[in-house]
């Protein structure tokens, strides 16, 4: 049976809306990113219209605090995803693996079962370390597009890298796929099969 490694955050969840709102909250309304201000995978490298950033000493604060239950549990899924894992778990292993911080993982196996995500295994790893810890897969999915390059070059699986603005743009790799959408993605994981 095939086994396919997925991520959670900005590909089974729709994250970056709550990230940014913590980002907001923790600053006191200082920094305001908005989705196109994220244009790289490191929030702490990014500005809001105002040039406003956070540190990367905030930035593990933020982490702390969007790995509370209160954060977490506002995270709604992307939009096909539960309907396209249910048919991928149809024709093999779900690996969900992600990088946060082990306090959320309570609250994560809660947000998963509460919206009906089909068996899978779960996976809380460092952060760039998926390619390395788990394999061998069919194929994955991601939305960091270093992580992408690692599944498709050192880890030799072939990755589909949901669209976003942190990802677009970046040079082509051989094996990275941009999907736009679960419905795209879903038949070409399906064609993995």
């Amino acid at each position: 049976m095939s086994s396919f490694c997925i991520d959670i955050d900005n590909t089974v969840a729709r994250t970056d809306e709550i990230m940014r709102r913590v980002i907001f909250d923790f600053t006191g309304g200082r920094v305001q990113l908005e989705r196109n201000d994220i244009v790289t995978f490191n929030y702490y490298e990014c500005r809001d219209r105002q040039k406003n950033q956070i540190t990367k000493d905030e930035w593990e604060q933020v982490h702390k605090l969007f790995s509370e239950p209160q954060y977490l549990r506002q995270i709604e899924p992307m939009t096909g995803a539960v309907e396209g894992l249910r048919r991928l778990a149809s024709r093999g292993t779900i690996h969900l693996a992600t990088s946060r911080l082990r306090k959320a993982r309570g609250t994560t196996v809660e947000w998963l079962d509460l919206h009906k995500f089909p068996d899978h295994d779960l996976h809380l790893l460092k952060h760039g370390e998926k390619h390395a810890s788990l394999r061998p897969f069919v194929a994955a999915v991601e939305d960091d597009y270093e992580q992408a390059v690692a599944f498709a070059t050192i880890g030799e699986t072939p990755c589909f890298l949901i669209s976003h603005p942190w990802n677009e743009g970046r040079p082509a790799i051989d094996g990275v796929k941009w999907v736009k959408h679960w419905d795209e993605l879903t038949e070409l994981l399906l064609a993995s099969a």
